[in-house]
């Protein structure tokens, strides 16, 4: 919770981690950010060379993707407990824009899928993945992909940092500090 004066507030003085210092606790989700999903990575890039299984190697992608909420839940947890990773995830009930925007924008998402789907079934020749590529896995991908992935990430960029950010800067400031380090995570 953030108070008038934008300070953090509910300080657990136990931890080493507290709510008094903002900006301290923004710098290490940062750092654990990055250093979970490289971590994560080196064990995917691992499991690749040793085993051929698609399915491991989907799970630690998946891992990877979320490395920002994880770090985020830590951090709640250990700044404001239960009750911070509760907040942390109040976001996602927040419905406040009329059905027909999401309706548009899932449209956005799924049509240049519809449109490729139909370019194949009418002998259309797919130049990317191998003819192993099968159809459940292409299920699979577009349910991470759609799904898991966005999900995965928002509690922990937008739902951590950039409250955190706006409690120092403007909305465009924290933007752009956020979608710098969000673009660099994603590299």
């Amino acid at each position: 919770m953030i108070s008038e004066n934008k300070e953090v507030i509910n300080e657990n003085p136990k931890l080493k981690i507290n709510n008094t210092n903002n900006r301290k606790n923004l710098i290490i989700f940062f750092l654990l950010s990055f250093a979970l999903m490289t971590i994560t990575v080196f064990i995917q890039i691992g499991v690749r060379i040793l085993t051929d299984n698609y399915f491991i190697d989907i799970f630690f992608a998946i891992l990877a993707i979320t490395t920002s909420t994880i770090s985020a839940i830590i951090i709640s947890g250990l700044t404001d407990g239960l009750q911070g990773i509760k907040n942390l995830f109040s976001g996602f009930k927040i419905w406040k824009v009329n059905f027909l925007w999401y309706f548009a924008g899932s449209i956005l998402i799924i049509a240049p899928l519809i449109f490729a789907l139909f370019y194949l079934l009418f002998g259309g020749i797919a130049p990317g993945p191998a003819p192993s590529y099968t159809f459940a896995i292409f299920l699979l991908d577009l349910f991470i992909a759609l799904i898991s992935g966005p999900l995965n990430e928002e509690a922990g960029w937008r739902g951590y940092a950039l409250p955190r950010l706006q409690s120092r800067f403007s909305a465009l400031t924290s933007s752009i500090i956020l979608g710098i380090l969000w673009g660099f995570w994603h590299l």
